[in-house]
């Protein structure tokens, strides 16, 4: 079809497998013009749509219990779905106070992961100054920010370089962070 599916997670019991579906509505390209979170049963049965249609919609990520999936759309901030309703329950805003004070910033979140524990999410940030003409000037950045749940305190936790971070993966026992550079290479690994 004249989609572009990306981003597959499985559900914690191994059931179902969520993914990412971009498409332009009059079907010509499949990037980026709408995009909605679906799943699918691993057996590749019982297709759904689990989200309204979004523009810059990042790919969804499940909490460590199946309960929830969370995902950005263009935007500071993460929208949270109750996969039992398929209904929005929650909308987490991540205050940066890494930012400079007195300075207004645009920030969009992308590639969210909640830690192992289920107490943060983990995330790429672009932050640029407001009304600059684009993301993709030279005064945007990229970092990973971590934002606890239970405080919604958030914290940079990988500087940003002239790349840029992004994709940030956390290993099971919660302690060690992988991530790529926008250069599209390995961009390290942090141990926390």
């Amino acid at each position: 079809g004249p989609y572009l599916d990306t981003a597959p997670v499985f559900s914690p019991e191994g059931e179902r497998i969520y993914f990412l579906r971009e498409w332009l509505k009059d079907g010509r390209n499949p990037f980026g013009d709408a995009a909605a979170i679906y799943s699918i049963r691993s057996d590749g049965s019982t297709e759904k749509k689990i989200t309204a249609d979004y523009q810059m919609l990042s790919s969804p990520a499940l909490s460590p219990d199946g309960k929830h999936l969370i995902f950005s759309s263009a935007s500071d901030r993460l929208h949270v779905l109750s996969l039992e309703t398929q209904r929005e329950v929650g909308v987490i805003e991540p205050y940066f106070k890494d930012l400079p004070e007195g300075k207004k910033f645009e920030v969009v979140i992308e590639n969210p992961v909640y830690s192992p524990d289920g107490r943060s999410i983990l995330f790429g940030a672009w932050i640029w100054p407001l009304n600059q003409p684009a993301i993709w000037t030279s005064g945007a950045a990229t970092a990973i920010y971590r934002c606890n749940l239970e405080t919604n305190t958030t914290e940079q936790i990988v500087d940003v370089t002239p790349y840029g971070e992004l994709w940030p993966s956390v290993s099971p026992d919660g302690a060690t962070i992988v991530f790529l550079e926008n250069s599209s290479s390995l961009g390290g690994i942090l141990k926390s």
